[in-house]
């Protein structure tokens, strides 16, 4: 029996104790930094202004690698077609011409589209050939 009353007491004192400490004492004022909350505007400023300059240089290389990435397709391009060109030489026996053509005849004009026609007269000129590809000009 002793020992209940041991612990009715003790929790008592425990509870007085924790009603002691919740008290809430003055009310605690905000600070003048804790309500200050947010970027200033020169903050901003100054980090858009960095946004800008590496979204420019960041732009720019993009471009310039997608230049050298249009060539170089360009250039495969050409190569299968000159290789495309000789086959059809090799395996009908007749003469291939690839060239560009203007008003039906092979032209130094390289910024046309590139023809590919057998050449059966061997005269240069697209006339009743018959055309094997049409590459465009870039």
């Amino acid at each position: 029996m002793d020992k209940k009353i041991n612990c009715a007491l003790s929790n008592s004192n425990n509870l007085r104790r924790i009603t002691k400490l919740s008290k809430p004492s003055k009310p605690i004022k905000p600070t003048r930094k804790s309500r200050a909350r947010g970027f200033t505007m020169v903050e901003l400023l100054i980090t858009l202004g960095i946004v800008g300059i590496a979204s420019t240089l960041a732009f720019s290389s993009m471009t310039s690698l997608m230049g050298d990435s249009n060539s170089e397709d360009f250039t495969r391009t050409l190569a299968k077609t000159v290789n495309f060109s000789r086959v059809q030489s090799v395996s009908t026996g007749q003469t291939v011409t690839l060239c560009t053509v203007v008003d039906g005849i092979c032209a130094n004009d390289w910024t046309q589209d590139i023809t590919i026609f057998v050449d059966a007269g061997n005269n240069r000129t697209l006339g009743t050939n018959t055309v094997l590809r049409i590459v465009e000009a870039v």
